[in-house]
């Protein structure tokens, strides 16, 4: 029995992830050590997360391998698919943001397999009657037919928690007993805030739209890539000007974040004069940018998470509903960009933002968003 702390760590629990050095993701699992730090965690990831978790004690890392790493590519994030005899666990966590999208993707799925196979997949390589299954922190995203919602809505069915990260996801599903809502389970994690820096501001890049073909979902937003370009190049001349220190970040390599920083940094003259941090499984390096920016311009939607968490100024930029849902839950009357909306494309709304200096209250959506371990603490502590 592993120790964390002196004390034994009473539960075994098996966390499904997505697992793509993806910050945002990354911190899902990081911040669930955190929230339990007297619970084993068994995450299946490649090996490289043996170095992102290495301070997290009560993390062991499976690693995948590449069979099963194929299997994993048939259902997408839909499902994790191995073959492990979950008996062995007293729980399984899924910790997962954006999950369920109606798209044609999924439509692909139900076609060639079945809505029914799929469901059997599920409960055959998740786990099974006897185990706990809990999913955390997730949202709807481009609910199109009310038939896709019923499909989720038999989806869901058996699963012991499903506690979405919005009220418009909640929405959907809330008629269903096992399912509850909270904000973001990131907003768990607390931040160091003594460090800000005079004049410093972090811009979170999205590069999906740079690698579209392989991330067909985002093909919509190839046509917007020269305008969020020269938005962010021209928000970041300005506060040069100024003599602020600016910074990018890119959140994933794999998604396109990283390249689409470069080529702005070098269309826009900037190499020389903005460092750019590239999480590569650097997870503490990553959160203490946030902890030391006064003012965050965000695109990935945890960089407006961990912008908030860390009590700087943020201007969000808004590239999928998620965001948007978010902002509504916490009532956010300010100023953003939509990068589908050109006539947002505005820096004015960006310096009347800074200059106002108002930074979200986090009390109040950090306290709401410690239930989302409301009910997992109930088995935890069993």
């Amino acid at each position: 029995m592993k120790k964390t702390d002196g004390k034994s760590i009473k539960k075994n629990i098996r966390v499904l992830a997505y697992t793509n050095l993806n910050f945002g993701d990354d911190m899902f699992v990081y911040t669930l050590s955190h929230v339990m730090p007297n619970v084993h965690l068994v995450l299946e990831a490649p090996s490289v997360y043996k170095e992102v978790y290495k301070d997290c004690e009560n993390i062991t890392i499976k690693k995948v391998s590449r069979l099963q790493r194929v299997k994993r590519a048939v259902f997408s994030r839909i499902s994790i698919i191995n073959k492990y005899v979950i008996s062995r666990y007293d729980a399984i966590v899924y910790v997962v943001g954006a999950l369920f999208d109606d798209n044609d993707i999924w439509k692909e799925y139900i076609d060639t397999y079945g809505l029914n196979k799929i469901k059997k997949s599920l409960w055959r390589y998740f786990y099974n009657e006897k185990t706990p299954f809990f999913l955390l922190g997730c949202n709807m995203t481009n609910v199109r037919s009310h038939n896709y919602i019923e499909q989720m809505k038999y989806m869901f069915d058996g699963l012991t928690d499903i506690c979405f990260r919005d009220n418009y996801s909640y929405g959907y599903f809330k008629e269903l007993p096992n399912v509850r809502c909270a904000p973001d389970i990131v907003f768990n994690y607390n931040c160091n805030n003594t460090k800000k820096r005079e004049k410093s501001i972090l811009i979170s890049i999205w590069g999906p739209l740079t690698v579209s073909d392989d991330f067909p979902q985002m093909k919509w937003a190839e046509e917007f890539w020269d305008d969020y370009k020269e938005f962010i190049i021209k928000i970041s001349k300005y506060y040069l000007t100024l003599g602020y220190k600016v910074e990018f970040v890119s959140f994933c390599k794999n998604e396109g974040d990283e390249n689409a920083a470069n080529i702005i940094l070098s269309e826009g003259g900037l190499s020389d004069v903005i460092p750019l941090f590239c999480y590569n499984g650097n997870i503490k390096e990553v959160i203490s940018l946030f902890e030391r920016s006064q003012f965050v311009v965000g695109t990935r939607f945890h960089s407006i998470v961990m912008g908030i968490n860390a009590n700087c100024v943020v201007y969000p930029i808004i590239y999928e509903s998620k965001t948007e849902q978010l902002l509504n839950d916490i009532k956010y009357d300010g100023l953003y960009t939509v990068l589908s909306e050109r006539d947002t494309y505005n820096i004015d709304r960006v310096i009347n933002t800074f200059n106002s200096k108002k930074i979200i209250d986090s009390s109040i959506v950090k306290k709401a968003a410690a239930n989302q371990f409301k009910v997992i603490n109930d088995y935890v502590i069993k």
